[in-house]
């Protein structure tokens, strides 16, 4: 099985973001698709420094939050774990 590894979210993924909203598959479930690229990047440019407002906006909840017991250093400070109920 591949590992899934999340990365926070930057300026440069807002085109991909934005095509993926626009996917009819996503776009079934996604509330307010924008409509072109400058609506993605008003949405969503604001919250880069908080990648965690997308996920609740996607309708993820936080279940979880703490410290990790990991020797990587990028593990430092707070983690969540999400999940998505539908």
């Amino acid at each position: 099985m591949a590992d899934v590894a999340f990365r926070p979210f930057a300026p440069a993924n807002l085109p991909l973001l934005y095509r993926w909203l626009r996917e009819p598959h996503v776009a079934e479930w996604w509330r307010n698709v924008p409509a072109d690229l400058a609506a993605a990047e008003a949405e969503y440019g604001p919250h880069l420094e908080a990648s965690w407002r997308i996920l609740e906006k996607a309708g993820f909840s936080r279940i979880w939050s703490g410290e990790l017991d990991s020797p990587d250093p990028s593990d430092e400070g707070p983690q969540h774990v999400y999940v998505l109920s539908r």
